[in-house]
């Protein structure tokens, strides 16, 4: 197979702006989130935006996790988000926790899920706002998809 000099040449430079990219968003997040709490391990990896509710975070993150695009974590001021070796959260995905929500090593969780430890209590005949809310914490086992 006869590959010009060029094409090999872009391949390579592509690869490393990757890594660069990948690289930075480390660093970025590390600083401006996870800095307040425990710091993430090198092998995690952010593929796009993560959008935090508030700062600090309370998330701990386990060795090679991976982030899609635009995650969001949201963990009230008692609250913590755990998650262990080697989680995957694909894009858009949302953890809002009131207490705890604790996801086991080796889970991959798919785009556009929604994981909450609260729900609304409803009875009919009166507005979900004006009912509270229930809140029990979240975990999800190991090796889980």
């Amino acid at each position: 197979m006869n590959r010009s000099p060029l094409k090999s040449a872009v391949r390579i430079v592509h690869a490393l702006l990757q890594r660069s990219a990948l690289m930075l968003r480390w660093l970025w997040y590390q600083v401006t989130v996870f800095v307040w709490d425990k710091p993430v391990p090198l092998s995690t990896r952010f593929y796009g935006r993560l959008r935090v509710a508030y700062v600090p975070s309370h998330v701990s993150v386990g060795q090679s996790c991976g982030f899609g695009h635009n995650v969001f974590l949201s963990a009230g001021r008692e609250a913590r988000i755990t998650l262990g070796d080697m989680v995957t959260l694909n894009d858009n995905c949302v953890f809002v926790a009131s207490k705890s929500i604790k996801i086991g090593d080796r889970v991959a969780i798919g785009e556009q899920v929604s994981i909450r430890d609260q729900q609304h209590i409803h009875t009919i005949g009166k507005g979900v706002r004006d009912q509270g809310f229930e809140v029990a914490p979240v975990m999800i086992g190991a090796n889980t998809w």
